[in-house]
């Protein structure tokens, strides 16, 4: 029956809707990044924390960065250590370089893992009497962490706009959460011309991530306001329209040569190689979409779409498919965004008829029904459909998913997890969906070993 973990999700429900708007300040469009400066400006702050990688550290677009700060007359310090995952080690390291360099203000560039290890850092920070483990939870922090702007370059994580920040205890490799509203940076930059250059693979996992983002979010109507239904229905629209167009194109520019694989990186221009891509993508999305896409406004409505899917899950959380997800990245590093590709389509289609009038209504308030094929009747997106319409609509999004991930390369499962941890994966996952995500069904350690038993084939 799960009363507790329901009555809990009650009250969280009444919490979520009551709970003021994010003040985040966003700019977006492509060559956005040159507005960083500026917004330090605003803020008088002159000695920022640059929290990266090493691959985003050699790029074009963080040079320009560094340049546009030292124009200004700030001299940034830089960390680029940031690995997948990011452990609470290495989040040390990130705080000593912040104190050590005199910092006053953070920004976070890169995927999902810069920006957690920077939301991470700023939250223990905040409260230097706290180990990392201590503040993991809900509403743990509770104090004015340092000012932050964060800049995606890869549209997935949605990490730019939420309250959490993901953390790998480096003792146990358990992945968990510091989930607070202070841990929202204060400003957002979605400039889709830092996408440009990335791998296929990179593309797919983190496209798909966004989409189960929008998806868990849109069935976890217990925690919804008023705009939470759109967010959800736009970013799914958008990240199933576009994303095989960006995929094709990050292929096509890998098989190029080196000299157009990306285009003009100075102005994002796209490729031959990706224009061609634009025009020869998916078949499955052809019949609403244009003849050909201008591939920096595909890759910009993504970004924006992960943006979306940020701002849900936000207010409505996450689901089963991230608590089993967070297991096998802490456990095996398997990429988050492949993870949750795998998980999605199994978890939805083991949720059985629980999710056939929700995800029905999804079809609907997306506008999916070109990009599946499907004709739907008309009516209230969340009407009397018969049931055996909700099953089919269902069916038919889930198969789609699947056909996004097969046609992305991405695994149907994954060999390297072992049935001797199981009992580990099923006790972390169920701690951490257990009483706080409102999922359509609320999993036991038995339901999460059945899940992972079908992802590994045991």
């Amino acid at each position: 029956m799960h009363i507790y973990e329901r009555g809990f999700q009650f009250g969280m429900g009444i919490g979520m809707k009551l709970m003021p708007a994010s003040k985040q300040k966003l700019v977006s469009g492509p060559g956005s990044l040159t507005e960083v400066p500026g917004l330090l400006a605003e803020q008088g702050l002159e000695k920022p924390l640059i929290v990266t990688g090493p691959r985003v550290s050699k790029t074009d677009f963080f040079q320009r960065l560094a340049r546009a700060l030292k124009e200004s007359g700030r001299e940034a310090a830089i960390f680029n250590e940031v690995e997948p995952d990011p452990s609470t080690d290495l989040i040390g390291r990130v705080i000593s370089a912040y104190e050590s360099n005199g910092c006053d203000c953070f920004i976070a560039l890169g995927g999902g893992s810069n920006m957690d290890a920077a939301k991470a850092a700023a939250a223990a920070l905040a409260r230097p009497g706290k180990t990392l483990q201590q503040l993991g939870g809900v509403m743990k922090v509770r104090s004015k962490t340092p000012y932050m702007i964060a800049i995606p370059t890869t549209a997935g994580t949605g990490s730019e706009c939420t309250v959490a920040a993901v953390v790998t205890d480096s003792k146990t490799h358990r992945k968990f959460a510091i989930n607070d509203p202070c841990l929202c940076p204060d400003a957002a930059v979605l400039d889709a011309d830092l996408t440009a250059g990335l791998p296929s693979h990179v593309v797919a996992a983190t496209g798909m991530d966004a989409l189960t983002h929008a998806i868990e979010a849109w069935l976890n109507r217990p925690y919804h306001k008023r705009g939470t239904p759109r967010q959800c229905a736009q970013a799914v629209h958008d990240i199933m329209m576009y994303l095989p167009f960006v995929y094709e194109a990050a292929r096509a520019g890998e098989k190029a040569p080196a000299v157009t694989a990306t285009g003009d990186p100075s102005t994002g221009a796209p490729a031959a190689a990706e224009t061609q891509a634009a025009v020869t993508a998916t078949a499955s999305v052809a019949e609403e979409a244009p003849a050909s896409v201008d591939m920096s406004r595909a890759r910009q409505k993504l970004l924006e779409a992960s943006y979306l899917a940020g701002q849900a899950f936000t207010v409505a959380c996450v689901g089963n498919v991230h608590a089993i997800a967070h297991t096998l990245g802490g456990l095996y590093h398997i990429p988050h965004g492949e993870a949750n590709a795998v998980l999605l389509p199994v978890i939805l289609e083991d949720y059985g008829s629980k999710v056939w009038r929700p995800l029905a209504a999804l079809v609907r308030e997306a506008r999916l029904e070109h990009l599946l094929g499907s004709t739907v009747p008309q009516g209230s997106a969340t009407g009397a459909l018969h049931t055996e319409q909700n099953e089919h609509l269902a069916e038919t999004l889930i198969a789609r998913i699947r056909q996004m991930n097969r046609e992305m390369g991405l695994p149907e499962t994954f060999s390297q997890i072992r049935e001797e941890e199981f009992d580990q994966m099923a006790a972390w996952a169920t701690k951490e969906a257990n009483p706080l995500y409102p999922v359509p069904v609320i999993y036991g350690p038995e339901d999460v070993k059945r899940i992972l038993r079908q992802v590994s084939r045991i």
